[in-house]
């Protein structure tokens, strides 16, 4: 239990009111514990709940105790701010909001899942149908799977990893995927048209998916990229340990973007190549593929697939230095120019390059050092 001492509440000027310690208007702590199920009420003339408020962190010790606590329920006025971290490792709860709230803030509920039973029943999180947009990190679990989270028709923005770890299904209204908004996202695989046919089914108004936006690990599905989407970023769809059924299928009526049979991931005008997958044989880059992104080539991550290598294309320019990763790569072309930052994971590479433009790839690859072997074939 946190330490508490004589005078407490005269010294660090704070006032109990029911389950909470308040100081001025902000909540600094939740007191009410978790031995009952309860609903709990935030007290009228509160604005605002403080960072860490509702943590129970250092109040935890052991796993039997987490066993033990019962849910409780709270809904959070419109009016009243939320805090970064202010439900950071909360105990199980049940949380709704007041309609009238138009956002979640920044960091609201980030990390929260940190002690909860791991049956997707600890905490439990319900958007009123006013919400607009979530904040970056808002709902960050690193328990996967961990948050039930369920997302309001009418939000349109999601921000940079704000349901990393959660469990949800987009609604159709969403707009705006920030950068790793759904890495290690748990989609809702039983929800109503969520999945059609084996499918991942993006929102059909759906205009902007960002960097490193969706990471799948179980179940894999194909993504559909709807015709609305205007803008995607590097390494927009990745997968785990199980990549066999993944891929892309992009609405042909996109304006920007394509898919081709293999379920790779391109520009409308085929130059930019933004994912592809082959686990078994070699990954062959189409000509015409001007530049490739990070991320992009995948082959078989267990090894499986027998000896592969990537083929690359004469009309390649532009290579991002971390599109594979411990690959043989063949490149058929002039060196090309590139771009973004190297990585631990993308060392020991083998590149096989023509003969007579030997010296200009060892040249242009010289910061890779002896993680990369450069022959002339």
């Amino acid at each position: 239990m946190k330490l508490r001492y004589a005078n407490e509440e005269k010294v660090l000027g704070y006032r109990i009111a029911g389950d909470f310690k308040i100081h001025g208007s902000k909540i600094v702590e939740y007191i009410g514990g978790y031995d009952t199920e309860k609903t709990i009420t935030i007290p009228k003339g509160i604005t605002e709940i403080g960072k860490r408020a509702f943590s129970i962190d250092d109040e935890v010790t052991f796993m039997d105790q987490v066993a033990k606590m019962k849910k409780v329920s709270l809904c959070i006025p419109k009016n009243v701010k939320i805090d970064e971290d202010a439900f950071n490792t909360i105990g199980p709860m049940k949380i709704t909001f007041e309609e009238g709230r138009t956002e979640i803030e920044k960091r609201a509920f980030y990390g929260c899942s940190t002690y909860v039973n791991g049956k997707n029943e600890g905490i439990e999180i319900i958007l009123p149908s006013t919400i607009k947009s979530i904040g970056e990190y808002s709902f960050t679990s690193y328990l996967t799977g961990n948050i039930s989270l369920k997302l309001n028709e009418g939000l349109e923005e999601i921000g940079d990893y704000a349901l990393s770890g959660t469990k949800c299904k987009l609604p159709s209204t969403v707009k705006k995927l920030g950068n790793y908004a759904l890495n290690d996202w748990w989609y809702d695989s039983e929800a109503e048209g969520e999945l059609s046919g084996g499918y991942v089914v993006l929102p059909k108004g759906l205009k902007e998916i960002g960097a490193h936006c969706i990471y799948l690990e179980w179940p894999t599905k194909k993504i559909t990229i709807p015709a609305s989407v205007k803008k995607i970023g590097e390494c927009p769809i990745s997968y785990g340990d199980n990549p066999y059924k993944g891929g892309v299928v992009v609405d042909k009526g996109n304006r920007y973007y394509k898919s081709d049979k293999n379920g790779w991931l391109y520009t409308k005008d085929g130059k930019k190549l933004l994912y592809a997958g082959c686990f078994h044989g070699d990954l062959v880059v189409p000509e015409g593929v001007e530049y490739i992104g990070e991320g992009a080539l995948n082959l078989d991550p267990n090894g499986e697939g027998g000896s592969q290598r990537i083929i690359l294309p004469k009309s390649l320019k532009k290579y991002h230095q971390r599109a594979a990763t411990n690959s043989v790569i063949v490149f058929k072309g002039n060196p090309p120019k590139l771009t973004g930052k190297r990585g631990a994971g993308h060392y020991h590479m083998t590149f096989y390059v023509p003969k007579s433009k030997l010296t200009a790839y060892k040249s242009s690859f010289q910061a890779w050092g002896e993680d990369c072997k450069i022959i002339g074939q």
